[in-house]
Order: C-alpha cells, then structure tokens, then sequence
C-alpha cells in the first residue's frame, strides 16, 4: 500500500513539475534480483526535457543508502545546458558490505527554464527499499540450477516421452498384424 502511495506521489510530482522529467531505476539482473553484499549495484538517472526550448544549469544531485558505498562514477553531475526534446543519463555503481535494508531515495534536480529565471526544483521516482541478502544466497535462489533443470528434463521427458512410446509400440503392433493377415 505504501509503495503505492509513493509510486502515485513521484507519478504526481513528475507531471507537475513542468518540462524537465526524472527517472531513477537499479540496474539488477536476473541473475541477481536483489543487492547482495559485495555485488555492484548500477544506479541510472535519466533526464528528460519534454519542453520546447532547451533548460539551463542542471545539476543532479542522488543520494547514496546508508551502507552503501560509490565504486564508480558520482551521485552528482552537471549540465550547463539540455537542448530541448534530449535526455541525459548519468550513471554510477554502488557497492555494499553489510546485510539489511537499503532505501533507495529519489535524486532531485535542479534547473533553469531561462537563463534569467529562477531555479526549479524537481523530483525522481521514488525506488524505495530493497532487502541487501548474501551473495550466495542471490546463487541459490536465481542463479542456474543444474539440479532442478535436471528433474524438470526428466519430468518433461515420462510426460513427452512415456505417451510417444507407447504409440510407436502400438503403432508397431499394428504394423506386425496388418502384414501377417
């Protein structure tokens, strides 16, 4: 319910913020569906200008969860200018050693419309949190399993296999009784 709450709150503040849109995604895997412990963790944050005319100073500022550690890149940058219709994406990876939970914020952003005007403050899309588990604990749960594959393959095999066989045993009988009349 309140991750709800706080996806219909971030919705509302990107559509009110006027023409410059923020958005804030985790770069896992499939391999890797939550952060565990001394895994990189890739953070993006794309800039949108949606207006007509191009948007001056904008400095991004994230915010990195408690915890957690920048490998590579910056939680801040800055663009003097974002023509307008382009987007920017800024990038950087986290890393972390210690179990528990990570609130992941919204990153805000700062810009003027004209060089003349005052700045605009602007939000990203809430993340929220995420539960920071042991490596080998990602391995067991999403990583390949050769043991379960192996039971599914014998499964598929008495469900495929088991009824074709029996037609082509039928089947031969057949064959064998047609030839002998």
């Amino acid at each position: 319910m309140t991750k709800m709450l706080f996806f219909c709150l971030s919705l509302l503040l990107a559509l009110c913020s006027g023409s410059v849109l923020v958005r804030k995604s985790i770069g896992l895997s499939s391999e890797n569906p939550t952060p565990a412990v001394d895994t990189d963790v890739l953070l993006s944050v794309q800039v949108f200008n949606r207006g007509e005319t191009p948007v001056y100073d904008v400095q991004l500022t994230d915010y990195v969860p408690k915890d957690f550690e920048v490998v590579s890149g910056s939680v801040k940058t800055f663009w003097q200018e974002i023509p307008a219709g382009a987007n920017f994406t800024h990038t950087y990876v986290l890393r972390t050693n210690k179990l528990g939970q990570a609130r992941f914020s919204w990153a805000t952003l700062t810009y003027r419309p004209t060089l003349t005007s005052q700045e605009v403050l602007t939000y990203s899309n809430y993340l929220g949190t995420a539960d920071v588990v042991p490596a080998n604990q990602v391995a067991q749960h999403s990583g390949p399993n050769f043991r379960a594959w192996s039971v599914f393959f014998l499964i598929y095999l008495a469900v495929v296999g088991g009824p074709f066989m029996m037609y082509k045993n039928t089947q031969a009988q057949f064959v064998a009784k047609s030839k002998s009349d």
